[in-house]
């Protein structure tokens, strides 16, 4: 079973979401599940850095 983080263009797994943000540039990622929505998704909290 792979966790997976609803956005608006649908689910990604936590390294996908992750791996898109630093592909933006971000850095100092972090991505905290805050509590289930359904089986294998979460609500989260993401917190990143744009230099």
């Amino acid at each position: 079973m792979t966790d997976e983080i609803l956005d608006l263009a649908g689910a990604l797994t936590f390294t996908e979401y992750r791996d898109h943000l630093a592909a933006a540039g971000f850095t100092d990622i972090s991505i905290i599940p805050t509590h289930r929505i359904a089986d294998a998704m979460h609500a989260v909290v993401v917190r990143a850095t744009k230099p």
